[in-house]
This record gives C-alpha cells, sequence and structure tokens, in this order.
C-alpha cells in the first residue's frame, strides 16, 4: 500500500496505526500510553511540498502535550513513520486540536517580556534592601 501522495483518510490512519505499533515496541508503555496513544495523523495533501514531499500533521489533544511530544519524541516518531512508510519523503508537523501549529521546538520570549520581567525583578530587589 502506498502512502506518499495518497489522499484517502484510511491509508493515513493505517499509517498511523502500524507506526504506533512500532513505538509501541520502542517506548516503556507507560510513556506510550500517556504521550503517544492519544495522537491522531493526518494529512494535509493541499499544503505538499514543492519537491512533492507529503505535509503530514499530528494531532495533540492539547499544546503542552503537542511540545511535550515534539521535543521528547520527534525523532522517534519520524523514524517509526518512515519505517512503515519505506521512505523518508514527508514533512511532520505538530499540531493541537486548537489548530495551533507549532513550527520551533522553544520559541523565545518576545522583548516587552524580557523587559517587563527584569524591571519586575529590579523592583523588587531595590525593594528588599531598603
Amino acid at each position: 500500500m502506498q502512502y506518499i501522495g495518497n489522499s484517502q483518510t484510511k491509508d493515513i490512519a493505517y499509517l498511523w496505526v502500524k507506526s504506533s505499533e512500532v513505538l509501541r515496541t520502542k517506548l516503556d508503555p507507560q510513556l506510550f500510553s500517556a504521550w503517544i496513544k492519544p495522537l491522531s495523523l493526518t494529512s494535509n495533501n493541499t499544503e505538499n511540498g514543492k519537491n512533492g514531499t507529503t505535509r503530514l500533521e499530528l494531532i495533540a489533544p492539547n499544546k503542552f502535550c503537542r511540545d511535550h511530544v515534539e521535543r521528547h519524541y520527534r525523532d522517534v516518531i519520524s523514524n517509526a513513520l518512515s519505517d512503515v512508510m519505506g521512505s523518508s519523503d514527508f514533512s511532520l508537523f505538530f499540531k493541537s486540536h486548537d489548530g495551533t501549529i507549532k513550527h520551533k521546538l522553544s520559541p523565545s520570549l518576545p522583548t516587552k517580556t524580557i523587559s517587563t520581567l527584569l524591571f519586575f525583578l529590579t523592583k523588587v530587589l531595590a525593594a528588599s534592601i531598603a
């Protein structure tokens, strides 16, 4: 069965079932149940890459889960998908049910937030010295 470029939902569902089976053998059962089992996989064929790669989206139940899975399990998930597909010709994106897509592993704080924190810390230190 070919997965790359196939727009049928059942193929993507089958791909995730088989990839999950691979992940189940590689991860501790509790970690698998907590972090991998709640995920689902979709393919956004309208946003396939210019070079013909398929865009796969891993959907997490919330942002916290999305961030944790991307940070700790991105490589093992990508490897499992590659093993099942027989190809690494895909792009993997992490998404949460609220629709937000995370492109970076650890976004930096906005400059204004850092400035506000520094101002607050300065005031607290000044008050404790006085």
